[in-house]
């Protein structure tokens, strides 16, 4: 099995429009500008709205920082570092609230596709990635996982991802990373 990974200090930032961050794009599939799916890591500096993404899930995640609270007109979402990641849609935007200080946080947008994004850290042998999946593996922190006698490892802030053509059982080994499963089919 093919796994491409790119590491997060290879990637060249982009400014915000409005010049409250930066933003990272570590992957985007198939190609950038015309995704499917894509994964980057922003610097949120300043208060300030999230960029306009109609027809789009979004999942959330603070890696560093104190935290964010997200405002939409009927709602609102508080995020720290250790919380589950937070789906939501990319239409309407909502408005960042920085807590206390730049928060450094992953990003997973999908077009099209369905899935989840986890915090995973549980070690032992876990239930199989599905057929037909894109699979992707962020490291929080150095983890390691195995696939049959693959044994694969990232260092902090690594991003590794696969289209799985079978189910795949899998094994974690160490590490806490977020890991995502993208299917055309809702997965569970």
């Amino acid at each position: 099995m093919k796994w491409w990974i790119r590491n997060l200090v290879d990637c060249t930032p982009q400014a915000w429009s409005n010049g409250g961050g930066i933003t990272c794009e570590i992957a985007a599939w198939p190609r950038q500008g015309d995704w499917q799916w894509r994964v980057s890591v922003a610097r949120i500096d300043r208060d300030g709205p999230f960029s306009d993404f109609p027809g789009v899930q979004r999942w959330f995640a603070v890696l560093e920082g104190e935290g964010v609270e997200l405002v939409w007109p009927n709602k609102k979402a508080l995020m720290g570092g250790r919380d589950t990641p937070l789906l939501f849609f990319g239409s309407p935007p909502c408005d960042a609230r920085l807590l206390a200080g730049p928060t450094l946080d992953f990003n997973l947008m999908a077009r099209g596709l369905h899935g989840k994004l986890i915090r995973h850290q549980h070690i032992g042998i876990q239930v199989p990635w599905p057929a037909k999946a894109h699979i992707g593996v962020f490291a929080c922190t150095d983890s390691s996982w195995s696939i049959d006698t693959e044994t694969l490892t990232l260092g902090k802030y690594q991003l590794a991802w696969t289209i799985s053509n079978e189910p795949i059982p899998w094994q974690w080994l160490y590490g806490e990373a977020l890991v995502f499963v993208l299917c055309r089919e809702v997965t569970e």
